[in-house]
C-alpha cells in the first residue's frame, strides 16, 4: 500500500495524518511526501520524535519518496538513521554531502538502505559512501516499462 498526503497545510495536519496511518493503516509500504510537509514534520524536537515514532510504527514501511523543491532543513542521514526499516530513500531534488561524515556515521545512517536516489550527490560523496557500503545503489533506477520503487524492493527481497 502506498500513500501520498496532498494538500496538508500545517505541521499539525501532517502529524495527525501520519499518526492516523500508524494506527489505521500500518501496512503502508511506500509514502510519498512533499518536502514542505516533511520540513513541517521534522521541525522541532516534539514533532520530529513523534513523526519518526509513527513512521516506525508502520510495520511494512520500506520506501520514503520526497517530492518538491529543495530544503536545508531535511537531514537525509539523520532521517535514514532514524528509520531503520527503510530500504529506499528517494529525493530527486535534495542534495547529500557526506564528505565530513565518519565511516561510523555513514554506516549507521545508510547500512539498511538499498537504494539512495538523490538530486545532487558529488563524486566525492558517492566514493566515500561506496568505500563503506559498496552494495548501496546511489543514483536512479531505470523505471522503464512501469517499473516502480515497490518493484525494486520486491526484486531485492526475492534474492
Amino acid at each position: 500500500m502506498s500513500y501520498y498526503p496532498d494538500g496538508l497545510n500545517s505541521k499539525e495536519e501532517v502529524f495527525k495524518v501520519i499518526g492516523m496511518f500508524s494506527i489505521d493503516a500500518p501496512s503502508i509500504q511506500h509514502m510519498k511526501i512533499d518536502i514542505k510537509n516533511l520540513d513541517d514534520c521534522i521541525a522541532g524536537d516534539f514533532f520530529q520524535t513523534a513523526c519518526i515514532r509513527n513512521l516506525n510504527a508502520l510495520k511494512n514501511f520500506r520506501i520514503l519518496e520526497i517530492v518538491g523543491g529543495s530544503s536545508d532543513k531535511v537531514e537525509i542521514a539523520m532521517l535514514c538513521r532514524k528509520l531503520p526499516k527503510l530500504q529506499v530513500f528517494s529525493a530527486k531534488e535534495l542534495a547529500l554531502d557526506c564528505t565530513k561524515m565518519s565511516e561510523f556515521e555513514i554506516n549507521s545512517s545508510f547500512r539498511h538502505i538499498a537504494l539512495l536516489e538523490l538530486g545532487v550527490c558529488s563524486t566525492e560523496t558517492k566514493s566515500k559512501i561506496r568505500e563503506v557500503l559498496p552494495n548501496l545503489i546511489i543514483g536512479q533506477i531505470n523505471r522503464g516499462r512501469r517499473r516502480s520503487l515497490e518493484d525494486f524492493v520486491k526484486k531485492r527481497k526475492s534474492k
